[in-house]
């Protein structure tokens, strides 16, 4: 009876790995990354894909990494390119255009949101603090800005929403 028992909770085990590993797979696939993929797995994944992304070579990308003490085939890097970046590179650009158009959405109630966010903070100002002769700062300076503003100028955008 005991071996029957274990050999019944086993079977559960394997059958919960299975059903995990076919989950974490699914994941995967829509997102463009396969665990086993060594550029998928690569630390320099983002530099390489940018550089893919600008017409390099896939020996420029295999000396890139090599240089870098990643050691990758040339059919790693066109399986990768072929099976998985194009699901990576759809992910990236839908979530991307997504962030976008949330910017948007709120910048178009801009206005709106001017008025509820009419606080203001306070930037260090290196052109009027005060400094000695040697170049030391003797009186730190701060200017106001608000709120939404320094918001929008930091993220590169104008008053009419676009970057």
């Amino acid at each position: 009876m005991t071996e029957s028992h274990d050999k019944f909770l086993r079977d559960i085990k394997k059958l919960t790995d299975m059903l995990e590993k076919s989950r974490i797979k699914s994941m995967n696939k829509k997102k463009g990354y396969e665990p086993k993929c060594k550029i998928c797995n690569s630390a320099f994944q983002d530099e390489i894909d940018d550089m893919h992304d600008n017409f390099y070579t896939l020996t420029d990308l295999q000396e890139y990494l090599e240089d870098r003490g990643e050691k990758v085939s040339l059919m790693s890097l066109s399986r990768h390119y072929k099976k998985h970046y194009p699901i990576r590179k759809e992910y990236k650009d839908e979530k991307k255009k997504m962030e976008d158009e949330a910017v948007k959405e709120a910048i178009k109630v801009y206005p709106r949101l001017k008025k509820i966010l009419q606080g203001t903070t306070e930037e260090f100002d290196p052109e009027n603090s005060v400094y000695d002769e040697n170049g030391n700062l003797k009186q730190l300076k701060f200017k106001k800005l608000p709120v939404i503003d320094k918001f929008l100028n930091k993220e590169g955008y104008c008053l009419t929403g676009y970057k």
